[in-house]
């Protein structure tokens, strides 16, 4: 398993290069290519690290994806996390109780205020 410390700064390093202009999101398979991982595990205690108080670059965000509908929804957190307490998450247009509504969720992160700061910092 990588070292986290190396993973961050692979991480880091892209946020703050030219090539971060370009994307608005980031998913873990694309945290998972910059960090050059293979497996989805490896990647998750570098990206806690970025999302959390001590270092906050990261941000995470949610959507919702209707593959019937092809309905696209950013949900936030709250409503994720009260989702997830309450084992139900209603549909963003019908109402409806969403049958296995983990498998619809898609997590993904935006560049905090501080790594934007970051990036341009590297450009200066």
């Amino acid at each position: 398993m990588p070292h986290t410390r190396g993973v961050c700064v692979a991480i880091v390093e892209f946020i703050a290069s030219e090539a971060h202009q370009f994307v608005d999101r980031l998913t873990f398979g694309q945290l998972m290519r910059v960090a050059g991982l293979e497996d989805p595990a490896d990647v998750i205690p570098a990206v806690q690290y970025l999302t959390g108080a001590r270092l906050h670059l990261l941000d995470p965000r949610f959507e919702f994806i209707d593959e019937v509908t092809d309905l696209v929804e950013e949900i936030s957190l709250e409503a994720v996390a009260q989702a997830r307490a309450e084992s139900v998450f209603y549909h963003p247009d019908s109402g409806e109780p969403v049958e296995d509504f983990e498998k619809s969720l898609f997590m993904y992160f935006v560049p905090s205020p501080d790594a934007l700061a970051l990036s341009r910092g590297s450009n200066d």
